[in-house]
Protein backbone atom coordinates (compact mmCIF):
# COMPACT_ATOMS: atom_id res chain seq x y z
CA UNK A 1 0.00 0.00 0.00
CA UNK A 2 3.19 2.31 0.49
CA UNK A 3 4.02 1.88 -2.86
CA UNK A 4 0.40 3.20 -4.52
CA UNK A 5 0.49 5.88 -1.76
CA UNK A 6 3.42 6.86 -2.74
CA UNK A 7 4.78 6.56 1.11
CA UNK A 8 8.09 5.06 0.09
CA UNK A 9 11.52 7.17 -0.10
CA UNK A 10 12.70 7.45 -3.87
CA UNK A 11 15.86 4.38 -3.34
CA UNK A 12 15.10 0.95 -2.39
CA UNK A 13 17.86 -0.16 -0.65
CA UNK A 14 18.84 -3.82 -0.40
CA UNK A 15 21.50 -5.36 1.34
CA UNK A 16 23.72 -8.14 -1.12
CA UNK A 17 26.39 -9.35 0.98
CA UNK A 18 28.12 -8.08 3.81
CA UNK A 19 30.19 -5.72 1.61
CA UNK A 20 27.71 -4.30 -0.94
CA UNK A 21 24.27 -2.59 -0.74
CA UNK A 22 21.83 -2.09 -3.92
CA UNK A 23 20.23 0.73 -4.58
CA UNK A 24 16.55 0.86 -6.52
CA UNK A 25 14.39 3.90 -7.22
CA UNK A 26 10.66 2.42 -7.13
CA UNK A 27 7.97 5.10 -7.53
CA UNK A 28 6.66 3.23 -10.80
CA UNK A 29 7.36 0.12 -13.23
CA UNK A 30 10.76 1.10 -14.03
CA UNK A 31 11.74 0.84 -10.73
CA UNK A 32 10.70 -2.32 -10.58
CA UNK A 33 12.60 -3.17 -13.42
CA UNK A 34 15.79 -1.81 -12.04
CA UNK A 35 15.63 -3.22 -8.84
CA UNK A 36 15.43 -6.69 -10.93
CA UNK A 37 18.09 -5.47 -13.24
CA UNK A 38 20.14 -4.87 -9.86
CA UNK A 39 19.88 -8.07 -8.63
CA UNK A 40 20.31 -9.94 -11.71
CA UNK A 41 23.77 -7.96 -12.23
CA UNK A 42 26.66 -10.55 -13.42
CA UNK A 43 24.29 -13.50 -12.93
CA UNK A 44 25.68 -15.79 -15.79
CA UNK A 45 23.00 -17.74 -15.68
CA UNK A 46 20.66 -15.27 -16.83
CA UNK A 47 20.77 -13.87 -20.37
CA UNK A 48 20.77 -10.53 -21.48
CA UNK A 49 17.84 -11.32 -24.10
CA UNK A 50 15.36 -12.53 -20.93
CA UNK A 51 15.95 -9.45 -19.05
CA UNK A 52 14.93 -7.52 -22.15
CA UNK A 53 12.33 -8.88 -22.55
CA UNK A 54 11.64 -9.11 -18.92
CA UNK A 55 12.00 -5.18 -19.17
CA UNK A 56 9.78 -4.46 -21.79
CA UNK A 57 6.70 -6.90 -20.60
CA UNK A 58 7.28 -4.82 -17.26
CA UNK A 59 7.39 -1.73 -19.16
CA UNK A 60 3.86 -1.91 -20.40
CA UNK A 61 2.51 -4.01 -17.37
CA UNK A 62 -0.39 -1.49 -16.36
CA UNK A 63 -2.04 -0.53 -19.77
CA UNK A 64 -1.90 -3.90 -20.88
CA UNK A 65 -3.92 -5.29 -17.35
CA UNK A 66 -6.12 -2.73 -17.28
CA UNK A 67 -7.02 -2.09 -20.95
CA UNK A 68 -7.97 -5.52 -21.32
CA UNK A 69 -11.54 -6.72 -20.51
CA UNK A 70 -10.92 -9.75 -18.57
CA UNK A 71 -8.39 -7.57 -16.84
CA UNK A 72 -9.19 -5.56 -12.92
CA UNK A 73 -6.85 -2.72 -11.57
CA UNK A 74 -6.84 -4.42 -8.53
CA UNK A 75 -5.62 -7.72 -9.61
CA UNK A 76 -2.56 -5.59 -11.58
CA UNK A 77 -1.96 -3.78 -8.32
CA UNK A 78 -1.55 -7.20 -6.05
CA UNK A 79 0.36 -9.11 -8.94
CA UNK A 80 2.65 -5.92 -9.23
CA UNK A 81 2.87 -5.54 -4.86
CA UNK A 82 4.12 -9.50 -5.32
CA UNK A 83 7.12 -8.57 -7.98
CA UNK A 84 8.37 -5.62 -5.30
CA UNK A 85 8.22 -7.57 -2.41
CA UNK A 86 10.64 -10.31 -3.93
CA UNK A 87 13.58 -10.58 -2.34
CA UNK A 88 17.32 -11.47 -4.06
CA UNK A 89 16.82 -15.39 -3.81
CA UNK A 90 13.25 -14.96 -5.14
CA UNK A 91 14.25 -12.47 -8.17
CA UNK A 92 16.85 -14.84 -8.82
CA UNK A 93 14.45 -18.03 -9.50
CA UNK A 94 11.79 -16.28 -11.03
CA UNK A 95 14.28 -14.86 -13.55
CA UNK A 96 15.59 -18.17 -14.26
CA UNK A 97 12.28 -19.15 -14.76
CA UNK A 98 11.24 -16.84 -16.95
CA UNK A 99 14.72 -17.70 -19.24
CA UNK A 100 13.46 -21.45 -19.31
CA UNK A 101 10.31 -20.73 -20.39
CA UNK A 102 11.18 -17.72 -23.38
CA UNK A 103 13.42 -20.76 -24.60
CA UNK A 104 10.67 -23.56 -24.38
CA UNK A 105 8.32 -20.53 -26.27
CA UNK A 106 11.20 -20.16 -28.79
CA UNK A 107 10.77 -23.97 -29.51
CA UNK A 108 6.85 -23.90 -29.84
CA UNK A 109 6.93 -26.41 -26.58
CA UNK A 110 3.86 -25.90 -24.35
CA UNK A 111 4.65 -26.85 -20.22
CA UNK A 112 3.11 -25.67 -17.07
CA UNK A 113 5.56 -27.64 -14.81
CA UNK A 114 7.81 -24.37 -13.88
CA UNK A 115 6.79 -22.97 -10.65
CA UNK A 116 8.30 -21.25 -7.89
CA UNK A 117 7.21 -21.14 -4.26
CA UNK A 118 7.99 -17.33 -2.38
CA UNK A 119 7.69 -18.71 1.11
CA UNK A 120 8.64 -15.12 2.73
CA UNK A 121 5.55 -13.50 0.88
CA UNK A 122 3.32 -16.86 0.66
CA UNK A 123 3.33 -16.81 -3.23
CA UNK A 124 3.28 -19.48 -5.84
CA UNK A 125 4.15 -18.66 -9.32
CA UNK A 126 2.74 -21.23 -11.99
CA UNK A 127 4.45 -20.55 -15.47
CA UNK A 128 2.78 -21.82 -18.80
CA UNK A 129 4.33 -21.58 -22.08
CA UNK A 130 2.37 -21.75 -25.37
CA UNK A 131 -0.68 -21.15 -24.23
CA UNK A 132 -3.26 -18.52 -25.38
CA UNK A 133 -5.07 -16.60 -22.30
CA UNK A 134 -8.09 -16.23 -23.82
CA UNK A 135 -8.61 -19.52 -26.17
CA UNK A 136 -7.47 -21.43 -23.21
CA UNK A 137 -8.46 -19.49 -19.92
CA UNK A 138 -10.39 -22.32 -18.59
CA UNK A 139 -7.86 -25.23 -18.71
CA UNK A 140 -5.17 -22.44 -16.97
CA UNK A 141 -7.66 -21.38 -14.41
CA UNK A 142 -8.37 -24.89 -13.94
CA UNK A 143 -4.54 -25.77 -13.35
CA UNK A 144 -3.98 -22.63 -11.35
CA UNK A 145 -6.73 -24.01 -8.94
CA UNK A 146 -4.97 -26.90 -8.80
CA UNK A 147 -1.45 -25.46 -8.07
CA UNK A 148 -2.81 -23.51 -5.26
CA UNK A 149 -4.68 -26.16 -3.48
CA UNK A 150 -1.84 -28.27 -3.87
CA UNK A 151 0.49 -25.73 -2.01
CA UNK A 152 -1.95 -24.03 0.30
CA UNK A 153 -1.51 -20.66 -0.73
CA UNK A 154 -3.53 -17.41 -0.31
CA UNK A 155 -2.06 -15.91 -3.44
CA UNK A 156 -0.94 -17.39 -7.03
CA UNK A 157 -0.06 -15.70 -9.65
CA UNK A 158 0.09 -17.61 -13.64
CA UNK A 159 2.84 -16.17 -16.18
CA UNK A 160 1.69 -17.36 -19.61
CA UNK A 161 3.89 -16.77 -22.55
CA UNK A 162 3.20 -17.41 -26.36
CA UNK A 163 5.02 -16.74 -29.02
CA UNK A 164 3.81 -13.83 -31.61
CA UNK A 165 5.90 -14.01 -34.40
CA UNK A 166 9.32 -16.34 -34.11
CA UNK A 167 11.36 -13.87 -32.54
CA UNK A 168 8.83 -12.12 -30.11
CA UNK A 169 6.60 -12.77 -27.40
CA UNK A 170 3.72 -11.77 -25.28
CA UNK A 171 3.45 -12.66 -21.37
CA UNK A 172 0.11 -12.35 -19.52
CA UNK A 173 -0.77 -12.67 -15.64
CA UNK A 174 -3.85 -14.21 -13.49
CA UNK A 175 -3.73 -13.75 -10.49
CA UNK A 176 -6.16 -15.77 -7.47
CA UNK A 177 -6.48 -15.48 -3.95
CA UNK A 178 -8.37 -16.88 -2.11
CA UNK A 179 -8.56 -19.09 1.49
CA UNK A 180 -7.35 -22.88 1.06
CA UNK A 181 -10.68 -25.28 1.71
CA UNK A 182 -10.37 -29.10 1.53
CA UNK A 183 -11.68 -30.29 -1.91
CA UNK A 184 -11.88 -34.31 -2.23
CA UNK A 185 -11.99 -34.02 -5.73
CA UNK A 186 -8.30 -32.05 -5.89
CA UNK A 187 -7.51 -34.55 -3.32
CA UNK A 188 -7.99 -37.11 -5.85
CA UNK A 189 -6.85 -35.71 -9.16
CA UNK A 190 -2.84 -34.60 -7.22
CA UNK A 191 -3.29 -38.63 -6.38
CA UNK A 192 -3.79 -39.74 -10.02
CA UNK A 193 -1.30 -37.05 -11.42
CA UNK A 194 1.47 -35.93 -8.90
CA UNK A 195 2.31 -32.50 -10.22
CA UNK A 196 5.12 -30.03 -8.80
CA UNK A 197 6.68 -32.33 -6.32
CA UNK A 198 9.84 -30.46 -6.37
CA UNK A 199 9.59 -26.50 -5.87
CA UNK A 200 12.38 -26.17 -7.43
CA UNK A 201 11.94 -28.13 -10.18
CA UNK A 202 13.80 -26.55 -13.53
CA UNK A 203 13.86 -29.30 -15.97
CA UNK A 204 11.35 -31.14 -17.84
Amino acid sequence: MSFFENKLPHFFINEVSESVTTFARIDDERGLIDYYIAMMNGNKYISEDAMKGFRFVIKNFSDRLIREADYQPEMYKEVLECLIKSNRNTVHDFMLRWQICVEHCMRNEETIHHFLIDSVNDVGYLFFTQKLLIKDKDYIDFVISLFKYKFKKQNVIGVVFHMLEDKNYSVEWIYESYEYTQDGAMDEILQEEPLWNNAKMLDN
